[in-house]
């Protein structure tokens, strides 16, 4: 009964993978601005006009000034799927044929990339000395991520079963849920306007609202809406919880506060705090826990900067991503699995095995742990280049999704931890200066375990960021 369970729930969750746009730190971004250079460290230093999308309070101690960056995003992603000794959800997958078979019995693999992999992800910030006391600024940042897996990549030729016949009603499928090519979209844009006050020589505070458009859409999930809460037109009438290939587009507003202070001479803190921002994609009501919320979690920024010298200052700063608070991303993978009662929007694959209809409120999610990132920023410059700024830095990021956990996320695996970057600053004297920034993670794989054994996923990311920086 056990063996029978799993396999059911194998089968069926291989056709329901709530899915987004992951990059970096789940998905959001390392850094803003000149701190992409240094690991994203530099709340307790501000140099640009994108400041404030780490520390409001910042933006007190930069000059008036306009930046303008484009970041190039190069991700390689993909799984690979197997079914080794143990019970897992990975026997689902074999029993539908999608792990292939060797002709002595044995089980292969199939291993799958996106061919989607150059993304454009621009910024801008504008700061305003408004007066010596007082800054406005503005920053407008996105961040976006794309997958596209081919149906010819992954076609597959089922064996008869029931369970399988009951969600497609036919023995073929291709795709890698089964319903041609697979792909998403997701852009997200966030604008940021606040105000930075000096409330003396040493110590500032700040703070601002947070406005966000995300834009979403998928194919290939068509699925999904077999397992799927439905949702209600203008006139009643029932309709697909997921729209295949329309755009959905989500609007939410949040609010930020922080502070600054120079401890000593040297010893610059600061501390941020970054709410929740709703955003709902009603379009997709079915794929995403709680109606299609896919809001933005609230963050946590402390940081220190420590001036050795005129030329040398190190960074140090700890963020704190509130990923269980939102539940499409909080969930546990388990809970699409009524095992205590039956609730009445439950749907029977298997006697006395109901499953927890996609999109309900306590239903799958990511699973996602809350990530501690630890970011570490060096910046120096030299004495016979004195208009050049140069910056390394390292961040590390806890592990946000359990290895047990491992298959909601194949299509966008959120599995880096640890970022290398490198930049500089060319200052032309003039009130131009021009900015570079790269970052490079190395291939991470996250090997599934316990239930989702067999299910391994991988990421790897490079970006190079161009920027313009004037100041008045």
């Amino acid at each position: 009964m056990i063996n029978k369970k799993l396999k059911t729930l194998g089968i069926v969750t291989a056709l329901s993978l709530p899915m987004s746009a992951m990059a970096t730190n789940g998905y959001l971004l390392h850094g803003y601005g000149k701190n992409k250079g240094m690991g994203g460290a530099g709340m307790a230093h501000a140099q640009d006009a994108l400041s404030g999308a780490n520390n409001p309070a910042s933006s007190a101690w930069t000059e008036t000034r306009f930046d303008l960056t484009a970041e190039f995003f190069f991700p390689t992603r993909g799984y690979k799927l197997s079914n080794p000794e143990g019970i897992s959800f990975a026997d689902g997958f074999d029993a539908i044929g999608a792990i292939p078979h060797n002709e002595d019995g044995t089980t292969s693999s199939i291993s799958v990339k996106s061919e989607k992999d150059v993304f454009l992800i621009p910024a801008m910030g504008f700061n305003w000395q408004y007066s010596d006391k007082l800054t406005l600024a503005a920053a407008m940042y996105g961040a976006g991520l794309g997958t596209e897996f081919n149906r010819d990549d992954t076609q597959t030729i089922f064996a008869n079963n029931n369970t399988f016949s009951q969600l497609t009603g036919g023995a073929t499928a291709n795709g890698t849920f089964f319903a041609g090519s697979t792909g998403i979209d997701l852009v997200l844009i966030m604008t940021n306007f606040h105000a930075a006050y000096k409330v003396t020589d040493d110590f500032s505070v700040g703070a601002g609202i947070n406005l966000a458009m995300q834009s979403f859409k998928a194919k290939g999930l068509a699925l999904f809406n077999k397992i799927a809460i439905s949702t209600q037109t203008d006139g009643g009438r029932e309709i697909d919880g997921i729209a295949e290939k329309k755009r959905s587009l989500a609007y939410g507003a949040g609010w930020n506060i922080g502070v600054q202070k120079e401890i000593i001479p040297g010893l610059t803190m600061g501390a941020a705090y970054y709410s929740r921002i709703g955003l709902r994609h009603k379009e997709y009501a079915g794929l995403f826990a709680d109606n299609g919320d896919f809001s933005l979690p609230p963050r946590i920024n402390i940081g220190m900067s420590v001036k050795l010298n005129d030329h040398h200052r190190v960074n140090f700063d700890i963020q704190k991503i509130e990923w269980s608070s939102i539940s499409s991303t909080g969930n546990k993978f388990i809970q699409l699995v009524n095992t205590g009662f039956k609730a009445s929007n439950a749907i029977d694959f298997d006697e006395n095995f109901p499953l927890q209809a996609l999109g309900n409120k306590d239903s799958a999610g990511f699973g996602f742990e809350d990530s501690l990132i630890y970011k570490f920023g060096y910046e120096f410059s030299l004495e016979n280049m004195p208009s050049w700024t140069w910056r390394l830095g390292y961040s590390y990021q806890s592990q946000i999704i359990p290895s047990n956990a491992t298959l909601f996320p194949m299509l966008a695996p959120a599995t880096i931890q640890r970022h290398y970057t490198f930049g500089f600053t060319k200052d032309f004297n003039n009130g131009y200066e021009f900015n570079f920034n790269t970052m490079y993670t190395g291939k991470e794989w996250l090997k599934g375990t316990g239930e989702s054994k067999g299910i391994d996923i991988y990421l790897e990311e490079l970006t190079m960021e161009f920027a313009l920086g004037i100041k008045w």
